[in-house]
């Protein structure tokens, strides 16, 4: 069989190459969190198998027939690896086996299927596509579903959200779910026998390396995390908290004295288990307290207390640069002072100067 590879392949191939490089070396990140590194490495590492297939598939295929029956079927395992690698950032308890295995088992059948019978039809072939794509979007969804959930409790748990609130992999994810579900709808469109533009195909095959290279940068560029909103006590809800009007309004002054004679909101890192362990206090307690007596979630009532520092700050040092003084007031970054001043205030803080 003579060599010879189109453009389009050969992009392909390109993407596999590059996500092998970018697996190997997320792989040799010296970070705490490695489990997270390993499961993206191994995703990213399953779609480059799967580009490289798609690219020399047809030259390699025939000197080693088994891989038709075990690549093509790994399609079923991208949605599950990307999923509990979103889990894996957002909750530092790893899942359980017994969790995880049944999300493997859609992958198992189609390598047995491929084993035994064969996807051999147009049509067969048509609906694993189909197939891979529902996979993709069903756990696409979730992804999207966990990280707004994360990202809500985040509030109530943090201080600040810069390099920890996920947000590429949500960005991420919602433009994969677009690009999955044009997809699926050219599948389905060619399955009926729709003529469909040969440059939409082109697009697709094109969008893949491009998905590898988003989440291989995104992956080296996430800041260890190295708590997770679940790390905050399991307790009852607030409904049957034991605490009293007379106790929760004793913490309540307790917390807000701390506040103004410690002023532990200058340090930048605060989060709600070292507030509560300086207060010698449970964290539920002190986030009920918090949520329910002053109305406010954790991270706003940190930063309210940092804007009226870098108010006072504004007042009697005029000569200090705003990055000094957002820092001097607790504030991680330019941006997040910024913001955090014209929510609270209404003007900038170079205005409020």
């Amino acid at each position: 069989m003579r060599f010879s590879i189109g453009w389009i392949e050969l992009a392909s191939l390109a993407g596999a190459v590059i996500g092998i490089f970018f697996s190997l070396v997320i792989c040799g990140k010296k970070r705490r969190n490695r489990g997270s590194n390993y499961l993206l490495a191994l995703f990213i590492s399953v779609f480059s198998l799967l580009l490289f297939y798609d690219a020399l598939g047809k030259f390699i295929v025939p000197y080693f027939p088994l891989l038709t029956g075990l690549v093509p079927p790994m399609v079923f395992a991208i949605g599950p690896l990307l999923f509990f690698y979103v889990r894996s950032l957002t909750n530092p308890q790893p899942a359980p086996m017994i969790k995880v295995i049944p999300h493997f088992i859609p992958l198992l059948l189609a390598i047995f299927v491929q084993m035994r019978f064969g996807f051999t039809t147009p049509l067969s072939l048509e609906l694993l596509v189909v197939l891979r794509y529902l996979s993709l979007l069903v756990y696409l969804t979730g992804i999207i579903f966990v990280l707004e959930k994360y990202q809500s409790r985040l509030l109530g748990f943090s201080s600040w959200k810069e390099k920890i609130n996920l947000a590429w992999l949500k960005y991420l994810a919602f433009a994969y779910i677009s690009l999955v579900g044009i997809s699926l709808l050219y599948s389905l469109l060619s399955t009926l026998w729709f003529d469909v533009s040969v440059k939409l195909q082109v697009f697709l095959r094109l969008s893949e390396p491009i998905v590898i290279l988003a989440i291989s940068y995104g992956g080296l560029r996430q800041e260890l995390i190295v708590f997770g909103p679940e790390t905050v006590e399991k307790v009852p809800l607030y409904l049957k908290s034991p605490l009293t009007p007379e106790l929760i309004e004793a913490y309540k002054l307790k917390i807000l004295e701390h506040m103004t004679r410690v002023k532990p909101y200058l340090n930048p890192a605060i989060t709600l288990p070292e507030l509560s362990r300086q207060l010698s206090l449970p964290s539920y307690l002190v986030s009920q307290v918090i949520n329910e007596s002053l109305q406010i979630k954790f991270f706003d009532f940190i930063n309210s207390y940092r804007v009226e520092e870098a108010k006072r700050l504004l007042r009697s040092r005029r000569d200090d640069k705003l990055l000094k003084v957002a820092a001097d007031s607790g504030f991680r970054s330019l941006a997040t002072f910024y913001r955090m001043f014209k929510r609270k205030t209404g003007i900038t803080p170079a205005e409020f100067r």
